[in-house]
């Protein structure tokens, strides 16, 4: 979508952490989304199943690509790390492309996630242009890993053997919450300088997704 079209209100809305009555019909997808997912494992941890033991795990990390070099959002929380600091994209042989040396916090409920998740949007790189005031000079990606650990006693049918046999089981789920930068038209948006290569770059990502996008589909 064009620069000031909404994407970054669409993802994150209108919302207060002050009281439970946070939502209403301006609020954007990422908070909707964290307080389901956190009342969802609430749930889940109150149940209970004969023999079986469950626990959660929830990360989350958030990188911004500016000028197509991947940098923390969450650089803060890592000693001895700046915001200008690049960090390098390498590839796992079985779980594909990650981020190397990427900051990884652990929310305890919704709400300590979507304050981790403010601090982070508040660090990326915005600029004014003739098309928006706060226009989105990155795209950013804010991933929650949901890990669900499952311990199952398995009992023995020997009478004389009193102790069970424990058999764990790991599930882990990934959700990428992804805000483009927008795409510009130079002559409209006014850009100069630093924001001409900021806007060169967006359009050049844009349009390589898009071609990754067109090869998936025909493929």
């Amino acid at each position: 979508g064009q620069t000031g079209s909404g994407k970054t209100h669409s993802m994150m809305g209108d919302f207060t952490l002050d009281n439970d009555s946070m939502f209403g019909e301006l609020t954007g997808l990422i908070p909707r989304l964290c307080r389901e997912l956190f009342e969802k494992l609430d749930e889940k941890q109150n149940e209970k199943e004969d023999g079986i033991v469950k626990s959660y795990n929830v990360k989350l990390n958030a990188i911004e690509i500016y000028n197509e070099q991947v940098k923390d959002l969450f650089w803060r929380s890592t000693p001895g790390r700046a915001k200008t600091t690049v960090l390098k994209v390498r590839t796992h042989p079985t779980d594909g492309a990650f981020v190397d040396q990427l900051t990884m916090l652990e929310p305890i409920n919704w709400r300590d996630c979507l304050k981790k998740i403010e601090k982070g949007v508040a660090e990326r790189t915005v600029a004014a242009t003739l098309m928006n005031d706060e226009s989105s000079r990155s795209h950013s990606v804010f991933q929650i890993i949901l890990t669900q650990t499952e311990t199952v006693h398995i009992r023995s049918d020997d009478p004389d053997d009193r102790y069970s046999k424990p058999i764990t089981y790991k599930k882990i789920s990934k959700i990428n919450l992804v805000d483009l930068a927008g795409s510009e038209r130079l002559k409209k948006s006014g850009a100069q300088g630093q924001q001409l290569k900021e806007a060169a770059g967006i359009n050049l990502s844009l349009t390589t997704l898009k071609k990754v996008i067109d090869a998936l589909v025909v493929n």
